[in-house]
């Protein structure tokens, strides 16, 4: 496999920016299968470039090894200073006092071609600050025999079928140009400020690496301190960010007298609810789930309780207010009549009861807890006040 470094920057420049235009009876030829894809490249190199910026979103921490300047790499996720996604799929351990013929101490494109000379030691010194950075790379794999042309040569020829996305690590003596010492994190509030005439777009960065830890050296040459916090550059993420959406629900809903002496409680939304005049019914209170009450939601044209024993359907006068910060009481101004009564409290339009995070009820009657799992619903349910038994 063939290492291919890449240190392009296209924000500054239309490099990429051009799609293939197929048409019938074209020619493809390679380039423009190609093309199509640096296209879609760039492009995502772009968006992380400027949108996101480039660092260590997560993972890729360093640790020190069992030898003596062995260091070891966690697997991780690094946005490139060029924009590439650079994934460190494995734990990788590095020792600081070899390097390749390339100067790298890790890669996983594959062996150098003299593997009797795969590592060199380099000296360091006693106390040498090195710094251990990451960069893309891309590796060319699966080989594939060339079809001939028709001519009879070339016919032993190979080319390489696939690239694949790689990264190459190296102990840098220096920090790369793109870092400051020490480092200096932009003020969060400086991302908000109106900036006249608009913002300008950040400059290319000059060189791909991006350090994971620096690295001190004891006074015997072998690995000493390593510090993963100097010249961390981190990317914020969202990926561990998430929320819920709970919508404000009905719990329970019990209809009693003025003195709370006797009660009805409702089990089903469904089924009408039968209670006896003698108990002089008179309040009814609604207890929610998921939410407090926001007390500007409740009033008379939120929680309606109608005569429906004949038509036309007639408003019982009362009064509601919030009882507890989870529950709604309706009082009656009149005793309830022999009768069969419905009860709404609206959960949608301009009167609907809320939350006091702004929620509409959940309230589509067709459990306890009642809701359908989207906000915005009316909860109904009837009750009938009749004589009392003969004794």
């Amino acid at each position: 496999m063939v290492t291919t470094e890449t240190h392009i920057c296209s924000g500054c420049s239309n490099l990429g920016l051009e799609r293939t235009h197929f048409f019938p009876r074209q020619l493809i030829t390679a380039p423009d299968l190609t093309q199509d894809q640096t296209y879609f490249r760039e492009k995502l190199r772009r968006h992380n470039r400027l949108l996101h910026g480039w660092g260590v979103v997560c993972g890729a921490r360093c640790k020190a090894g069992k030898g003596e300047c062995e260091v070891v790499i966690e697997p991780g996720y690094v946005l490139g200073p060029f924009g590439d996604e650079i994934l460190i799929d494995r734990e990788v351990t590095v020792d600081v006092c070899k390097q390749d013929l390339d100067g790298n101490v890790a890669g996983p494109c594959g062996q150098p071609t003299d593997p009797w000379c795969s590592n060199v030691r380099v000296d360091r010194s006693a106390g040498d600050k090195l710094y251990i950075a990451v960069r893309y790379a891309e590796c060319q794999d699966r080989p594939v025999r060339v079809i001939s042309g028709g001519c009879g040569c070339g016919q032993d020829d190979c080319e390489y079928s696939r690239i694949r996305d790689s990264y190459v690590i190296r102990v840098l003596p220096k920090l790369p140009s793109s870092y400051a010492d020490p480092m200096q994190p932009p003020e969060m509030t400086t991302i908000w400020e109106c900036v006249q005439c608009g913002r300008p777009c950040p400059p290319c960065p000059a060189e791909p690496w991006v350090i994971l830890a620096d690295v001190t050296l004891k006074t015997d040459g072998c690995l000493g301190f390593i510090d993963c916090f100097a010249h961390r550059r981190n990317v914020a993420s969202l990926a561990d960010f998430y929320f819920t959406c709970t919508a404000m629900r009905v719990r329970s809903v019990r209809i009693s007298n003025a003195g709370d002496t006797n009660e009805v409680v409702l089990k089903n939304p469904k089924e009408v609810l039968t209670g006896t005049s003698d108990l002089r019914l008179k309040a009814i209170e609604i207890t929610f789930e998921n939410g407090l009450v926001d007390p500007a939601t409740v009033s008379g044209k939120s929680v309606k309780v109608e005569n429906i024993t004949t038509l036309p359907v007639t408003q019982v006068a009362g009064s509601a207010v919030v009882a507890t910060p989870d529950s709604v009481r309706w009082t009656a101004n009149v005793v309830l009549k022999v009768g069969r009564y419905r009860v709404t409290m609206v959960g949608k339009d301009k009167d609907a009861i809320k939350s006091d995070k702004g929620t509409l009820l959940d309230g589509e009657p067709t459990q306890l807890p009642s809701g359908d799992g989207c906000p915005g619903g009316d909860f109904i349910f009837e009750f009938e006040v009749v004589l009392p038994p003969i004794a």
